[in-house]
């Protein structure tokens, strides 16, 4: 008797996947306070998505090019570059992403090494940083400099800001934030092909 072929009932589609390079420059304030600039530019992506991110590190989801082999889902890969950053000597400073524990505590959490927030307003980069539950939207720590973004939402998904958690080990783990925003995979106002001061 001849074996009849198994139906796939299974979705065999895959996530798409987009890399983000992280590249932080250290400002040395005479008070004590540490901050920087940050430079983000885009890494390789899954299928090719040109142009998903600025220099602010701003993510534009919308328009994602049509590919029957890939979901809408979006695996985003924060990878931080910490070859520029120095102290003010000039000489090498140990960077990494914070860890879940660590960070400021707002409504009883730490914020750790990535959040969510509402956005209030896109254009004045406007937004509550108390940390929000996104439905479809979850992060993971992968090592001390790599963080995945797995976004899941809908296109009916509003933009967002989302926060990275810097850490200075040598600096009693000085803590900095990094508050990029998300757009949405519908109706989007962010536009990473524009610089923002």
């Amino acid at each position: 008797m001849e074996k009849q072929p198994i139906a796939q009932t299974a979705d065999t589609k895959q996530d798409r996947t987009l890399e983000v390079i992280c590249k932080p420059q250290l400002i040395w304030h005479e008070d004590g306070g540490i901050g920087a600039t940050i430079i983000f530019s885009q890494g390789d992506s899954e299928p090719n998505m040109p142009k998903r991110v600025n220099s602010h590190g701003d993510l534009k989801l919308t328009g994602l090019p049509a590919n029957a082999k890939y979901t809408n889902n979006v695996d985003i890969t924060i990878k931080l570059d910490t070859s520029m950053m120095t102290d003010k000597n000039g000489n090498p400073v140990v960077g990494r992403w914070a860890t879940a524990a660590e960070g400021p505590v707002i409504n009883g959490a730490a914020t750790g090494f990535c959040w969510f927030c509402t956005v209030h307003n896109v254009d004045s980069r406007d937004y509550d940083p108390a940390p929000i539950d996104v439905p479809g939207m979850s992060t993971h720590l992968i090592n001390n400099v790599e963080v995945m973004v797995d976004d899941n939402t809908t296109d009916a998904a509003p933009d967002y800001a989302y926060c990275l958690g810097l850490v200075l080990p040598d600096y009693n783990n000085y803590y900095i934030t990094l508050d990029p925003m998300l757009g949405s995979k519908g109706v989007s106002r962010v536009n990473p092909t524009m610089l923002r001061s």
